[in-house]
């Protein structure tokens, strides 16, 4: 697909709950949070003393930045290996060319162009990525 798309859609909360244990991360104090989907357990340690509520991935909404992620029992592990201070808002730019659509358009643009290409005889590979 060379066309670009602008996707605004609401961002996912989860439900984190807080452990009380502690440990710390590359100089950072960290504290535990875990949530439960199913029966996967992802584990979160996050840090108060940077105060923004993101992380890797998906992975957001606690008072700090989340510096580990464990998932379902270290079967995925993301962990931060340096932190650099600084500017961020300047690095981040919000992209102005694509179409507008939501989740659910594009989602089906996807299927559709996915279905095009597999009756062409070769192989399809789709990588899809969710914030």
């Amino acid at each position: 697909m060379s066309r670009m798309f602008l996707i605004e859609s609401a961002v996912d909360s989860i439900s984190w709950k807080l452990t009380g244990n502690r440990r710390e991360i590359v100089g950072y104090p960290c504290l535990e949070a875990f949530y439960m989907k199913d029966t996967v357990k992802t584990i979160a340690w996050f840090t108060p003393a940077i105060p923004i509520y993101s992380g890797p991935g998906k992975y957001h909404g606690l008072p700090g930045m989340i510096l580990e992620v464990n998932v379902d029992n270290g079967k995925r592990i993301i962990s931060v290996a340096s932190v650099t201070t600084g500017d961020v808002a300047s690095l981040i730019i919000k992209p102005k060319q694509g179409k507008k659509v939501t989740r659910e358009e594009f989602d089906k643009i996807v299927e559709e162009k996915t279905g095009e290409n597999q009756g062409e005889g070769g192989d399809v590979i789709m990588i899809k990525i969710r914030h």
